[in-house]
């Protein structure tokens, strides 16, 4: 193994495709080559659909998960809520002063609008993803 093998940052990989590889590891190189030569008859899922898509690499990715590991991305959410004054509705955090606040949909170098589940739950904001008077929308970040 050379050098550039050994310093390989881990993959970063979104939740549902951590769950296939580790079903599948211990014996990856043919279940990957199963899931190829059954894939029309594959459940219709993400994994399916990332797989299927020529520019995520899946080949690549879950070779590389196995030599250099990975880690889950996390997802993020962006919190609003229902019937308030607009520009106001959007949970956001503020990492200089250390708190809460309600905004726009914007950000700067201090705070940010998106948040993980973790994040959430630590403010004391998990109940955001049961209430009918919150909008809890799944986010794609940079």
């Amino acid at each position: 193994m050379d050098n550039k093998e050994k310093t390989q940052n881990p993959v970063v990989v979104k939740e549902f495709i951590a769950n296939w590889y580790e079903k599948n590891k211990y014996n990856l190189e043919f279940n990957m080559w199963d899931y190829v030569y059954m894939f029309d008859r594959q459940e219709d899922t993400s994994f399916k659909k990332w797989f299927n898509d020529p520019k995520t690499e899946p080949f690549k990715t879950l070779v590389n998960m196995k030599q250099f590991g990975y880690k889950v991305k996390e997802n993020k959410y962006l919190v609003k809520f229902k019937n308030v004054y607009s520009g106001t509705e959007c949970l956001k955090y503020d990492s200089v002063i250390k708190g809460w606040y309600f905004g726009i949909e914007q950000g700067n170098s201090s705070s940010r609008f998106y948040h993980t589940k973790e994040e959430l739950e630590e403010g004391g904001f998990g109940w955001v993803f049961n209430s009918p008077g919150i909008e809890v929308t799944e986010v794609e970040e940079g």
